[in-house]
Formats: C-alpha cells, structure tokens, sequence
C-alpha cells in the first residue's frame, strides 16, 4: 500500500501544471490513504483476534471440535486479511456476450488471485452480468487477476498504477441449455465435408484440439480407449475430436502415427480463430462440449478429471 502511495505521489510531482488532473490524482490518492488507514487498524484486530483464539486453542486443546471451529475461524481471518490487501481504488467494467452476440444475463462472475501463503486463488470479488451485459467491479488496487465467468477461467486482467479504469468485452462459449452452434468440418478419413448438425440423433462428445497441444494429447489417447471399448454406442453416441491445427495433413500424419481413429476425426480452417472455433468462443484447448440428441449443449468444460463415460452414458439412459 505505502509502495502504491509513493508511486501515485511521484506521479503526482511529474505531472504538469494542469490543474483538473492535479486536483483528480490528489482525491484519488486521498482516498486511498484513507483506505489504507482502515485497513491498517483491520489487520491489527485481526492479529489480536487471532492472539485471542490461540490462547482459548491452547486451554480446549482435547476438544476435537473446537480445534475444527478454531482452524476454520483462522481460515476465515486469513482470507480476510488478504482480501484487504486488494482493495484499493481501481474499477472495471465487463461487457459480456454470448456466443450468438447477446447479453450475457445472469453469468456469474468472479476475479481471483492467487495467493502463494493460501496455495490458491482467493476470490476477490464476484456477482452476477446484468441484462444489458455489464459486470461491474470496483475497489482493487493495480496487480494482475483472473477473471472468471461461469466458474470457466477467460483471461488474466493486469492492472497497471497510472490507469484507473478498465473496460473489456468478453464472449463466452455456449452454456448448458444452448443450441450447439453448427459448422462444416472436413473428415480426416475421406476428405468428406460435414457439418455437425448432419449428426443430430446421437450424443456427442465435441472436443476441439490440436497436435500441438500437450494436454491434448493424453486426453485423446484416452478418448480413443473408450470408443474402442464401448462397443454398444455405435450409432447413439460418439467422441468427435476437431482439430484447429492451422494445416490439415499435419492433424492426419499426426492420427495416423498414433491410430486414434476410433475418435470420428475431423478439421476445420482458421484455428482456433477460425469459424468454428469464433462459434464456441474458444480461449484455450482442450475444450469439450457433450451434446445431446435434440442438438442441445448439456455440459462443457476443459477435460480434466470428468468422467465422460459417465456423463454421455447418463444422457443415452435418459433419453
């Protein structure tokens, strides 16, 4: 905060004679120092409080359950303390858009930082886009964040000490509920050009990926196992791998060395920048869609631990 204080102040002695901007700086600067007072005094509770507690821990240390209330409670002080560091006088402004270029009513929303003492990213502020699209976020001080909508991580926010306010735009993919986009892929089989609707009826598990992509291609190589096994989907469900490598025999020699022909692959143009991948507002592969048999988005995300059996196994039972 001091180190922030400074900076502002040498900004201030920099500036030239105009005197609106002077006037602006010293309100803000003012009110950060304000801030920075109150935070202060919170800190010194919060050490006192936590003095306080560990004398009681001390006294009550065969109860099992107040050590839990005990840890829990310094879990909480922890958390609050440095969400206090965060605050400062910085504002950001989010317009957020579906896939199909309307408002992104009612998304959630969260900036997070992550914090090395904690071992993870605290959540420093969230809400939820209004109708027309805006999400708004104020009181932060200049650092680097994550933004995060709809529990899906869609970019770093750096906040530099000389700017105040931010606005970004941001789509996001479609949401469970969706109408999956539609586009034309090209088989890596036959040359076959295809669109996705053409597989209406079955369930679908849309992966876009690349030979480039590290993560991918474990996921893959797994992906490929399941069809090989699950010999009873034939003609209800399938794993539809899309690549986005920017060249299409590259994704071919690259399927072929491996046989990982039991996924149905396909390729489409442009990257991830292309058609298809501005359709789903890609950020980042692996991305999955799982799609049901009316041509719906039931469930997307980034891989990971999900077990896709599972989820395409439960759309196939409810239909």
């Amino acid at each position: 905060m001091k180190t922030l204080l400074f900076f502002l102040l040498t900004l201030v002695v920099g500036c030239d004679n105009n005197s609106a901007e002077q006037s602006k700086l010293n309100s803000e600067i003012k009110l950060l120092s304000d801030r920075t007072e109150g935070y202060e005094n919170q800190i010194k509770e919060i050490k006192v409080e936590a003095s306080d507690e560990k004398a009681v821990d001390s006294a009550s240390a065969g109860s099992s359950k107040s050590m839990a209330y005990s840890a829990n409670s310094q879990e909480e002080r922890n958390e609050t303390f440095w969400k206090n560091q965060y605050l400062g006088v910085v504002d950001f402004e989010f317009h957020v858009f579906r896939h199909d270029g309307l408002p992104a009513e009612g998304s959630t929303y969260t900036v997070k930082r992550y914090i090395k003492d904690l071992g993870r990213r605290l959540p420093l502020y969230e809400g939820l886009v209004s109708p027309d699209g805006v999400a708004k976020v104020t009181g932060l001080i200049p650092d680097h964040y994550d933004l995060f909508i709809n529990d899906v991580p869609m970019r770093k926010v750096n906040v530099n000490p000389g700017r105040l306010n931010y606005e970004l735009t941001l789509r996001i993919s479609p949401q469970a509920g969706d109408i999956a986009p539609d586009f034309e892929m090209t088989s890596l089989v036959n040359n076959k050009k295809n669109r996705l609707s053409d597989l209406r009826g079955k369930v679908i598990l849309l992966n876009f990926w690349a030979s480039w992509c590290g993560p991918c291609q474990a996921a893959m190589s797994k992906y490929n196992e399941i069809m090989n096994r699950r010999k009873e989907w034939k003609d209800k469900a399938l794993i539809l791998g899309v690549s986005v490598d920017m060249d299409i025999e590259t994704i071919r020699e690259h399927v072929a060395r491996r046989d990982w022909h039991s996924v149905a692959q396909a390729w489409v143009p442009g990257g991830m920048k292309g058609n298809a991948g501005s359709s789903y507002s890609l950020i980042g592969i692996p991305t999955l869609f799982l799609i049901n048999q009316d041509g719906e988005v039931a469930w997307t995300g980034r891989g990971g631990s999900i077990d896709v059996e599972e989820k395409i196994d439960a759309l196939l039972t409810y239909q």
